[in-house]
């Protein structure tokens, strides 16, 4: 079942690639309506068949790039700002702060 943010984003996907295929069309009156039809299809194929494409290769890329699944999660290091802390911590103590 298709959503509704889905067909959006086809109407949108469609309608970006017919603009940009109608704006490098010949104009009718140049080329004739045959011609001009031949020019429009042409176009369209060519920027959809790359919409496909692009689409393909990311989707392919995030199958094969290992997400933070693939090794577990590892967490950063959690530091503390209490006085207390600081003061057991020798590197942050001597380098960052003094504390007396």
């Amino acid at each position: 079942m298709i959503t509704i943010h889905k067909a959006r984003k086809r109407v949108l996907t469609f309608s970006l690639i017919a603009f940009c295929a109608f704006w490098l069309t010949p104009s009718f009156s140049e080329v004739g309506p045959i011609f001009f039809l031949l020019w429009f299809a042409t176009f369209m194929m060519l920027f959809g068949s790359q919409v496909f494409w692009i689409s393909r290769v990311l989707d392919s890329a995030e199958r094969s790039i290992p997400g933070p699944g693939a090794f577990g999660s590892v967490s950063p290091p959690q530091f503390s700002t209490s006085a207390s802390s600081l003061r057991t911590t020798p590197l942050l103590s001597k380098c960052f702060l003094r504390v007396t």
